[in-house]
Parts: structure tokens; sequence; C-alpha cells
């Protein structure tokens, strides 16, 4: 049997989404092949002061 916190992670992700690409405080990233049918965007957003990451979402294809 998987860990409760493997289940609860599958059974309520957190994070999933995307942020307004118009923002300029975002960064996207690109993984895979979305030719294939498999890729995942990770994006972040940076404060524009300290310069660390203040959320992060990301979105599965395929």
């Amino acid at each position: 049997m998987y860990h409760e916190r493997v289940v609860d992670q599958y059974s309520n992700p957190r994070n999933v989404g995307s942020f307004d690409k118009s923002d300029s405080n975002v960064r996207t990233g690109l993984v895979g092949s979305p030719a294939c049918g498999d890729a995942m965007r990770l994006q972040i957003k940076v404060d524009e002061v300290s310069g660390k990451i203040v959320d992060a979402c990301f979105k599965t294809f395929g």
C-alpha cells in the first residue's frame, strides 16, 4: 500500500494550474515533447525586489 502522504498528494494535488503569462514576474519552463503528447510546464513567480520564488505551479500534458 502507498504511504498516506502519497495518497493525499495524488487525491488532492497542490499548485496545479498556470499564472498569467503577461505577468513580468512569471518565468516558465517546459520539459518533454508536446508533439509526442507528454510534457510538463512549470511556472514560478519571482519577487522583483528579493529575487526569491514566492509561488509556483505546474501543469502536465499527456
